[in-house]
């Protein structure tokens, strides 16, 4: 039987804890934490397709796509 996978976020604005419940979580319970952010930094750094694409929207003065985030990370939070 395949095991589903929960997942949890937090949203808040700059300051209001986000970070530091995600790291008692992560101390207390074991859980793993994804950053998007880290993701696309990694993306950029590594010159990936997706990373290209990343930096080309940023440098435009655009945001970054929903499809181009769920295209970096489809497949990365797979149950264990």
């Amino acid at each position: 039987m395949k095991r589903q996978m929960e997942i949890y976020l937090f949203i808040g604005p700059p300051g209001s804890g986000k970070g530091s419940l995600a790291q008692k979580c992560i101390r207390e319970l074991g859980w793993k934490k994804f950053s998007t952010g880290n993701e696309c930094r990694k993306h950029v750094s590594e010159q990936t397709e997706i990373g290209k694409e990343i930096d080309f929207a940023i440098k435009s003065g655009k945001l970054i796509t929903d499809e181009l985030v769920i295209a970096m990370v489809s497949g990365m939070a797979q149950p264990e």
